[in-house]
Formats: structure tokens, sequence, C-alpha cells
């Protein structure tokens, strides 16, 4: 059907391929319209939509399937525009396979109810180069056996649902909103009930979802949350909430940076006032390379987990009950958490906020930064504390409960950095409540030129810094030191 003013109407609905191979083509203005549409009606079936150019249409009154019970495909391009009165689908039944590419600017698939990626069957969707996709409401991997997989790619690409999106409903739903593509709803859940399994991944400078409501990562099923290289995922205007792992048996996992390891990249931007972990299993991991301070509450019963080798500032008063567990990188704690926090060989953390247990293993490196108040210490030998000396004061640790010593031997080693130290003062280094140290267990990196003293004195670790290097001695003694103080300086003062 081609030509301005050309118009096909069927008195009831259209199938394109009905139970063979079938093919139709809208362009250069043309129209096709009728009650409904199907392409690739019955199974075995193969059918073709194409609609291109501006003016071009498809107007289905009720609802459009692509891929009914066979194999369907549509391609909407170059401004041509498709309408649907009801509910549309993309791979319907079981066994189906639907493929929807709505790509270039003006290039519309407007959908009066809800748009239904991988309904029963098996359902691709791809907007792309400034297209748009608008619905009621956004459904990738609908029901138990659906397989859907919706990408949005390109600066103005665009999937506008004026309700909610959820992406794994019952079925197994991937959303990824990627090089300025987006998405807007209202609520947003990824893996909604029970053996559902959603993935979303937001990547790239532009890209953007945004919820005008809540977000939910694991309502009741699998759901993983993936936002790095710039993107943004915003829920209520960054006024909104973030559930991870809401009900009882369901999982969520919120990546802030990679998915994985092998392909590290920098952050994105997760956008919300407040975390909550709810009561299934659920992880909050920071895996970028690059410095970024993240500044909501986070609460209830999950982990966070720090595994990329950035810097990581946590801003929020956080009362969540799992274990923080540091495995590479930077986390700092300018804010509050409750949570026990173990710190892995070759990672660092620090702050001067207040934080919960800590544990270093062999090799880990706490910072604290003017003041971090904690509420014990477990130092495995191996570890290492690193604390700036001014003038008059240093870097400190208060401890409401125990500084323990883990082992009868190894080391237990300060490294100390210049913050304007003089010979003569006396550093309070360690407050705690009880110690199995002695003043003699302790060691201190020396490059060469200043020496100290420990001591133990009314529940307070002391150290006396009796001769000071000359500048020659600081520069060629302490490059070790400086290499392991550096990172904490900055991530401060670019996190302030």
């Amino acid at each position: 059907m081609s030509g301005a003013g050309s118009h096909w109407q069927s008195a009831n609905g259209l199938s394109v391929g009905y139970s063979g191979t079938g093919s139709l083509a809208i362009s250069n203005g043309g129209k096709v319209s009728g009650d409904f549409g199907y392409v690739a009606y019955l199974a075995g079936s193969t059918g073709g939509v194409t609609v291109t150019g501006t003016d071009s249409l498809w107007e289905s009154a009720t609802s459009l399937s692509i891929g009914n019970e066979g194999t369907g495909t549509i391609l909407i391009e170059n401004g041509g525009r498709v309408t649907s009165g009801h509910t549309s689908f993309i791979g319907l039944s079981v066994g189906s396979n639907g493929t929807a590419t709505i790509t270039g600017a003006e290039s519309t698939w407007a959908v009066a109810l809800n748009m239904s990626v991988g309904s029963r069957g098996t359902g691709t969707l791809t907007i792309s180069d400034g297209a748009e996709v608008s619905a009621v409401g956004g459904y990738v991997g609908s029901w138990d056996t659906g397989h859907g997989t919706a990408t949005v790619t390109g600066s103005g690409s665009r999937w506008t649902n004026s309700s909610t999106m959820i992406v794994g409903s019952e079925g197994v739903g991937l959303l990824t909103i990627e090089n300025g593509g987006a998405v807007s709803n209202t609520a947003g859940t990824i893996g909604d009930v029970a053996g559902s399994t959603g993935t979303v991944v937001v990547s790239g400078a532009g890209s953007l979802w945004s919820n005008s409501d809540s977000l939910t990562v694991g309502a009741g099923g699998d759901g993983t949350l993936t936002v790095s290289n710039g993107g943004v995922v915003r829920a209520a205007d960054g006024t909104g909430t973030l559930t991870i792992a809401e009900q009882s048996g369901s999982t969520g996992t919120v990546n802030i940076g990679a998915y994985d390891l092998l392909n590290p990249t920098t952050a994105g931007v997760l956008d919300v006032e407040a975390v909550v972990f709810g009561s299934g299993f659920g992880v909050l991991n920071f895996n970028q390379t690059d410095a970024i301070v993240f500044e909501a509450d986070i609460s209830g019963d999950g982990s966070v987990i720090h595994r990329g080798t950035g810097v990581t500032n946590l801003l929020g008063v956080s009362t969540y009950t799992g274990p923080t567990t540091v495995v590479a990188g930077t986390l700092l704690v300018d804010g509050a958490i409750t949570s026990a926090v173990t710190v892995k060989g070759g990672a660092t953390f620090g702050g001067d906020g207040i934080v919960g247990d800590i544990t270093l293993e062999s090799g880990a490196i706490l910072t604290p930064v003017d003041c971090l108040d904690g509420a014990s210490l477990v130092w495995n030998p191996g570890a290492t504390l690193a604390f700036g000396l001014g003038d008059g004061a240093s870097d400190e640790l208060g401890l409401s409960g125990a500084l323990t010593r883990n082992d009868d031997t190894g080391l237990f080693a300060f490294s100390f950095l210049d913050d304007g130290w003089e010979a003569g003062q006396t550093y309070t280094l360690i407050l705690f409540g009880s110690t199995n140290f002695a003043a003699s267990d302790f060691s201190y990196t020396n490059g060469g030129g200043f020496h100290g003293n420990f001591a133990i004195v009314d529940q307070t670790l002391q150290f006396t810094l009796i001769a000071v290097p000359k500048p020659s001695v600081i520069a060629l003694g302490f490059v070790v030191i400086l290499g392991l103080t550096i990172r904490r300086r900055i991530a401060a003062r670019s996190g302030r």
C-alpha cells in the first residue's frame, strides 16, 4: 500500500501470514486500517510488515499481535506510524516468535492500553535512533512461558508509559536502555512474582529510566538492575524509594558500575532518597572504577559489597543489618552505617563517619579521616592502619567496644602521613573499651629519619613522635606510605 491517499480498510481485521507466508508494505503515505491485526497468525506461519515514510500508517482499532502463534516481524521506520486501540503483543502464544523494530525520528507505535513483549512466547522490541513507543503499561516477559527482550537505544529514542513498567512479570524479561535512550513510567518493577526473572541495564550518558513513583528490584521473583557509564535511574524525581528483594524468597541485586568485573566500567547514577532491603535476599554492589558519592539512606536486611577498583563515599544515615564487605577499591563512610564491615586484602576502608564492627583481613587498609567512630575492631596481622599526624592532632579511631588482636604473631603496623607533624607531639590514635594488645605489639613503617613510641594509656593507644625526618628523607622514605594513603585524601576531599 503506497502513496498519499491510498487506503486499505478491512471490515474486520487483517492477518499477514495466516497459515502460510505473508508480507505487507505500507509506504509513501499509504494507510491500512481494520478492527484487529495479526502478523503470523497460526503456528508455523511467517509474516512480515514494513511501515515506512512520513504519514504511512497501520491503524488497528483493537489489539495488534506480532508473532501471534507463528514467527512475525514488523519494521516501522522513516517516520512511519502504527496505532493500536488495545493491548498489543510481541510473541503472544507459546512457541511464537515476534520481533518489532521502530527506528528513526518520528517513527512511532502508539498503544492505547498495554505493550507486552514476550507474552507467552518470545518477543523482541527495539526502539532506536529517535523513535518512540507509547502505552499505558509496559511488560517484558509477561506470562510464565514468556521471554521478552526490549532495547531502547540512541538519543531521543523513548518508551513512554503512563502507568507501570514490569520487566519479568511472570516470565523472563530483559530491558536495556543505552546510548541516550529513555524509558518513563509510574512504578517500576523488576522480577515481579515468584518464578519470574527480570534484568534492566541502564548505560551511557543521557540514558534514563525515570520512575515517577517507586522502584522495586526483586518484588517476588529475581531482579537485577545495573546502572553504569553515566546512565541514570530515578525514582520520584530523586525523592523516591528503591526496594530490593521485597518479599520472602525473592532475590534483588543492584549494581552500580559493571554487571560483572570482567568488563569494568564507570558508575551510573542511582537517584533515589532511600534504599530499603525487604525480606528476601538483597545485595547492593559498588562495581565502578571511578570515584562517586552515594547519598541515599540504606535500611533493612541486606548487604553492601564494594567490588570495583574505584572509590565510594556513603553519606546517608544507614541502618541496614546485613554485612558490608570491601573486596577491592576504597569505601569511605562520611555518614553512618550500623553494619559490620569486613575489609579484604588489598582493599581500603575509612572516612569520618560512624560505623559498626570492623574486621581487617591481612593486606587490608583502614584509614580514618579526622575521626572515624566504630563499634569494635578485629585486627589481623598484615593489615595496616594509615593515619595522618598533624600539628597537635592526628586522625583518630574511636571504638565503643574492643580493639582485638586476632593472632599472637605477625605485624600490626601503622603508616603515618605528614599532616604538619612536629617532634615531641603525642597523638591519640585509637580510643577503645578494652583490648588484648600491648604497646609493644605495634610497629610503624619507617623509611628512615623519624622515630616514636607507642603507649597504652587509659583505654587509648598513643604515639609520641620523637624525631622528624628532613624533607629529603621524607621524599625518599615515604613513597610507599603515600601510595597507601593518597587515595583516602583525594577521595575524602572529592566526596565533601
